[in-house]
């Protein structure tokens, strides 16, 4: 997704496009949630820039042994 942010219109429609990209992607980012601590959505919007935003899954990790499935 891209969009430029030259004034406060723009910042607006900026925001709202991360807000309706969030929703269309909503079903795949919560699959695969079991061992997920936390998720975090950073979003950067400035002036005259792209507005890019990310998500990271932070999972914790578990030891299983050979025998388990």
């Amino acid at each position: 997704m891209e969009v430029i942010v030259k004034n406060g219109e723009e910042l607006k429609k900026g925001i709202i496009a991360i807000g309706q990209s969030l929703i269309e992607r909503a079903e795949e980012i919560s699959r695969d949630v079991d061992r997920v601590t936390s998720i975090t959505i950073f979003a950067q919007l400035n002036p005259c820039e792209i507005v890019n935003f990310d998500i990271t899954k932070n999972y914790t990790a578990e030891f299983k042994e050979e025998n388990e499935k």
